[in-house]
């Protein structure tokens, strides 16, 4: 996985984006600050990254060929999903 971090202008705020990063992996003592989900353990746990994003952050419409676990900490995110056949 690699880490990128964007720095924007928009509307004179600062926005940054840390993206697909390997957090748990370099930092594995936050691990401990959390479980994995019991109706997320059907199968192996293949990878676990992080987004960290300031206010702004936008993703453009994309496609995840993993499965996600989305856990918002803090303001909000809008998330829209497509059903496969309307892709």
């Amino acid at each position: 996985n690699v880490a990128c971090l964007q720095e924007l202008s928009m509307d004179d705020k600062d926005v940054a984006y840390l993206a697909q990063h390997a957090l748990f992996d370099q930092l594995t003592q936050l691990q401990k600050d959390f479980d994995v989900p019991e109706y997320c353990e059907c199968g192996e746990l293949e990878g676990m990254n992080a987004w960290l994003g300031t206010a702004g952050t936008v993703t453009p419409l994309h496609h995840d060929s993993a499965d996600n676990l989305l856990a918002q900490a803090v303001g909000y995110k809008y998330v829209r999903l497509y059903h496969p056949q309307e892709t």
